[in-house]
C-alpha cells in the first residue's frame, strides 16, 4: 500500500477515535473481557482491524444513522463515519465499505425532516 492509502486509513481512524472520546472517558470500553485497555483488548496492530472493531462498537456498526438530527449526531458524528467509509473504500477497494455507506445513507435520509413529516407541501 502506498503512503497515500495509509494516510487515508489513518485519517479515517483518527476521525472515528475523535467521535468516540466521550465513550473512552466514560469507561464504556473498560468492561472488555480481554483487558482494561480498549486498544490492548483488540490484540492487533493493524489500523484497518482497529477501525473495524471501533466501528462495530458504535451502535453495533450502525453508527449514529438511526438518530434524529435534533442534537447534531447526524451532522457532527455520522457524517464523519460515512466519510471514513468512503475513504476506506477508496484506499482498499473493498466494496463492503461502500455498501455500508449506502445503507447508512439510506437510514439518514429516512430521518430527514420532510420524510418524517410526510413530505413537503407546496414544492413541485
Amino acid at each position: 500500500m502506498s503512503w497515500g492509502k495509509n494516510k487515508i486509513l489513518i485519517s479515517s481512524l483518527i476521525f472515528l477515535l475523535l467521535l468516540m472520546l466521550p465513550l473512552l472517558f466514560s469507561g464504556f470500553f473498560s468492561n472488555s473481557s480481554a483487558g482494561n485497555n480498549f486498544f490492548e483488548s483488540l490484540g492487533v496492530n493493524d489500523w484497518l482491524q482497529a477501525f473495524e472493531e471501533i466501528d462495530r462498537r458504535i451502535n453495533g456498526g450502525a453508527g449514529y444513522a438511526n438518530h434524529l438530527d435534533t442534537t447534531g449526531y447526524l451532522s457532527w458524528r455520522q457524517s464523519r463515519i460515512m466519510d471514513s467509509y468512503l475513504n476506506l473504500y477508496e484506499a482498499t477497494q473493498n466494496s463492503n465499505y461502500l455498501e455500508k455507506f449506502i445503507y447508512q445513507a439510506d437510514l439518514v435520509l429516512m430521518h430527514r425532516d420532510d420524510y418524517m413529516r410526510g413530505g413537503v407541501t407546496g414544492v413541485e
